[in-house]
């Protein structure tokens, strides 16, 4: 792996948000973005300086849905692509994303979606990956139903 490349891998999760001009040297462009929290104003400076073309959105990194449609509208309208990024939850958690993603009109292809397979004892049901596709849970709120039987704590 070249230099570059290294750099560009590292840069995901380590660069500062307020450091625009580092992160448009190191992604050069069209790789899609992702921080531990950021906000619609971090995202618009780095849109600004022609840093990204492209941004991961976590819901629960950036406040949440509605702040997710701010990042994602400013996107739409400056012709940057958005990411939906998961990590292991609950179905619960991927259907919100699920609809996030089914609602946004600028997602790009490659959403990480569906982590939730290898969780075991998952207190939502309702929303099951078939044939490699999933779809929008529907019925009232996300669509999923819960079991709180089977929740529990699971921060330290």
């Amino acid at each position: 792996m070249d230099k570059k490349t290294q750099a560009v891998i590292g840069a995901e999760e380590t660069l500062k948000i307020g450091a625009v001009r580092t992160w448009r040297t190191v992604l050069r462009r069209a790789v899609p973005w992702k921080t531990a929290r950021y906000t619609k104003g971090d995202i618009e400076a780095l849109i600004e300086v022609g840093a990204i073309d492209a941004v991961s959105i976590k819901l629960w990194n950036v406040g949440g849905f509605m702040k997710g449609k701010e990042i994602a509208a400013l996107c739409n309208a400056n012709n940057c692509f958005c990411h939906i990024a998961s990590t292991l939850g609950s179905r619960l958690m991927e259907a919100g994303q699920l609809h996030f993603a089914a609602s946004t009109p600028n997602m790009f292809a490659g959403a990480e979606l569906g982590e939730f397979e290898p969780l075991l004892d998952d207190p939502a049901s309702g929303l099951d990956i078939v044939n490699g596709s999933l779809k929008v849970p529907m019925g009232a709120g996300l669509g999923v139903k819960l079991d709180l039987s089977n929740a529990r704590e699971t921060t330290p």
